[in-house]
């Protein structure tokens, strides 16, 4: 069964990529008001308020992003973004908790050297 939110969605994601952030953020809002976000959808509607200039309101849809799955590593990353973009120093200890969970993923394979 079709959706409408995933239009929506969808439209929203055209819209990031041609600029118009504020198409975007209607389109992000009306997945979020139909009850189909997701944290890809705060992610998206952060992405938009980024592009409007609300820099408070795109660290609240990461906030919310990350209240859906707190090790969204694409939410930390931008959350330590906007955060030091604010000159706050939590921003060089935001992505501690992944980076440590994923470390084995990052080291070299035993037996096979590291490229």
């Amino acid at each position: 069964m079709h959706h409408p939110s995933s239009d929506a969605r969808a439209h929203g994601i055209e819209a990031l990529r041609k600029g118009d952030a504020r198409k975007a953020r209607e389109s992000f809002e009306r997945v979020i008001a139909a009850g189909q976000a997701d944290a890809s959808a705060y992610l998206g509607l952060a992405y938009a308020f980024a592009g409007l200039e609300d820099h408070p309101a795109a660290l609240a849809a990461v906030d919310r992003a990350l209240a859906l799955e707190p090790r969204n590593l694409r939410a930390l990353i931008l959350k330590a973004d906007y955060l030091a973009a604010a000159g706050d120093a939590r921003a060089r200890v935001i992505v501690l908790p992944c980076r440590s969970q994923h470390r084995s993923a990052l080291q070299p394979t035993a037996g096979r050297p590291a490229r």
